[in-house]
């Protein structure tokens, strides 16, 4: 009976693709990028309505550089996925 379980488990990791996990962690990446964006976006924007317009502008910079650096990294992950 163990001899069956072993093939069992082992042909259940045959289905996962090579490049699965690889591509999967590019996504989370990228989506936790924005979600860091955002962040810095929401607390520029209390930090203005609260009256800290010094800390406002930081956080609008920031959330600006993460944005088009997300911007970058997205047009690059798709003509690398084009060409590869």
């Amino acid at each position: 009976m163990r001899k069956y379980e072993s093939v069992a488990l082992s042909a259940n990791h045959s289905f996962i693709q090579p490049g699965a996990r690889k591509y999967g962690a590019r996504r989370r990446y990228m989506v936790d990028l924005l979600y860091v964006a955002i962040v810095f976006l929401v607390i520029a924007l209390i930090s203005y309505v609260l009256g800290a317009r010094g800390l406002a502008w930081f956080s609008a910079d920031i959330a600006k550089v993460i944005m088009w650096l997300f911007i970058v990294l997205f047009i690059i992950s798709l003509i690398a996925r084009f060409l590869f």
